[in-house]
């Protein structure tokens, strides 16, 4: 079974959805992985980390949620904090982007798709 699909998982997905279209909905900027981990294991006791495999399945699952509602990828509200071998500061980890290929993106410039995502994630929750 799936992280996503156990209680807890669903909870977590959940609320990851409210937290970040809640932010593309008023036009702020993206939140951490690790902001994101801290808010969910404060309220959900959730007991996840930023680099876990728990919060990339939840992560995966409220992007594939977003892409068949909305047509864009809700989890680019979520940034990397630092420089990292899976990215760089202020964009998604790299498993957003590989993510982005299984779901039928095309793209070869990961920072214009960052900016192309990030765009229509404002746009669709702007309307809501």
């Amino acid at each position: 079974m799936n992280y996503a699909d156990s209680i807890v998982g669903f909870q977590v997905v959940e609320r990851i959805h409210e937290i970040l279209s809640q932010l593309a909905k008023k036009g702020k900027a993206p939140m951490t992985y690790g902001q994101l981990a801290s808010q969910l294991n404060d309220e959900l006791d959730a007991d996840l980390t930023p680099d876990g495999t728990r919060l990339r399945h939840a992560l995966g699952e409220v992007s594939r949620r977003s892409h068949e509602r909305e047509g864009c990828m809700l989890s680019v509200m979520v940034v990397l904090a630092g420089n990292s071998a899976d990215g760089k500061a202020g964009a998604p980890g790299g498993g957003f982007f590989r993510y982005a290929k299984e779901l039928g993106y095309a793209f070869e410039d990961v920072d214009a798709f960052f900016v192309a995502q990030i765009t229509a994630v404002y746009a669709a929750f702007a309307r809501r």
